[in-house]
């Protein structure tokens, strides 16, 4: 590579840095107009406003302290509207002053004295944003709360339109912001639950997953281990589907029943474990039987024994005797269990619409409902 080459590359690279800072925005401007970057009209207006804020003089220090003391008057003769348009008017001609924490946050709660909660709870997303540490933490961790709770109950819906979503993205902002706050654990409920009554399990379980991880001691602990529970039942769709969650659920629930003994869902859970078992049983009858169709009587058998022995207390266990005495004659049962288990075959999941797929909704009474969103979180900080 020749040395025009090289000073060529060099001058690209330089280029390429042209946008991150203001030595680099001089450069840029003094390169050929074939290697200048575009910073963006974003870039070039924040550079502006910079300048300007560092070009301030002496009266515009004083313009910046009568703007902010002008909203701050509305805001006492409690005019929540103007106040709310002077402190927006204040931050977008007088940014990064003395004053602009305190403006913004007086601005998130101007809109909500007005009953502007829209306006209220994208403030409030901008001052997260700007401000994750101020010394209004305390203030703005309940407000975040109170806010996102609202939205979630559908306090705030429109007449055709829902915002409950804006209250899920003020729950994630908080517990972002504040993961050790007082509603922390509170928030991860109430997420939970909002997923899990829109049909959202895997997110739904995620959420109850943090409260258990982080909050164990949580007042909600034992309901959210219980919900977890409930969300991986939910996506049992049938006997040809993973086995695994089937398990799962049945960990859940029976973790459930030995780490909360006064618990107000136990005897839901016990029928549910009962139910889900039996399940697991049919699912492995329904191998045997495809083993057997298909010439293999020995590995129908071993199924069918190992069906027995795991789940031998389920109902479904009760048909194994018959269908065993119909095979033909095989090793004995403890040479049968001592064996490797062999593969069993690959079961496809069936499609929504195929003929006799089992739903475990139609088996299992329906889950014991969630609280709803909008019941408050007794014994909240």
């Amino acid at each position: 590579m020749n040395r025009i080459s090289i000073a060529f590359l060099i001058l690209l690279s330089v280029a390429s840095m042209t946008s991150c800072s203001s030595f680099g925005r001089k450069l840029n401007q003094s390169l050929p107009d074939f290697l200048r970057s575009n910073p963006g009209e974003d870039e070039v207006l924040r550079y502006q406003e910079r300048v300007r804020v560092l070009n301030r003089n002496e009266a515009d220090l004083e313009a910046v302290d009568k703007a902010y003391e002008a909203a701050q008057a509305l805001e006492k003769e409690e005019e929540w509207g103007d106040a709310a348009e002077a402190y927006e008017e204040f931050i977008k001609n007088f940014p990064d002053t003395r004053h602009d924490e305190e403006a913004h946050f007086r601005l998130v709660m101007a809109h909500r004295r007005d009953e502007e909660e829209f306006e209220s709870s994208q403030a409030l997303k901008k001052f997260l944003k700007r401000y994750p540490i101020s010394r209004h933490n305390k203030e703005v961790e309940k407000l975040s709360y109170d806010m996102a709770t609202e939205y979630v109950n559908g306090d705030h819906d429109g007449f055709l339109f829902g915002n409950r979503n804006n209250g899920v993205e003020l729950f994630r902002e908080q517990v972002l912001n504040f993961p050790n706050g007082v509603y922390a654990p509170d928030a991860y409920w109430r997420l939970g639950n909002h997923y899990y009554d829109n049909d959202e399990y895997f997110e739904a379980a995620a959420a109850y997953d943090t409260l258990l991880e982080r909050y164990g001691d949580s007042q909600w602990a034992s309901r959210a281990l219980y919900n977890r529970a409930l969300t991986r039942m939910t996506q049992i769709k049938g006997i040809d589907y993973d086995q695994q969650v089937m398990e799962q659920a049945v960990d859940d629930f029976k973790s459930y029943l030995r780490k909360y003994p006064e618990a107000d869902r136990r005897e839901d859970a016990a029928v549910y474990i009962e139910q889900i078992e039996n399940m697991i049983c049919e699912k492995q009858i329904s191998i045997a039987n495809w083993y057997d169709g298909r010439g293999y009587p020995g590995a129908a058998r071993y199924y069918l024994v190992k069906a027995k022995r795991d789940w031998g207390h389920t109902e479904a266990s009760a048909a194994i005797d018959g269908q065993l005495a119909s095979l033909p004659d095989d090793e004995g049962i403890e040479v049968i269990l001592s064996r490797d288990l062999p593969t069993p075959p690959s079961t496809s999941q069936p499609s929504l619409d195929s003929d006799g797929m089992e739903d475990i909704r139609d088996e299992v009474p329906g889950p014991v409902l969630l609280p709803s969103a909008s019941q408050p979180a007794s014994g909240t900080p």
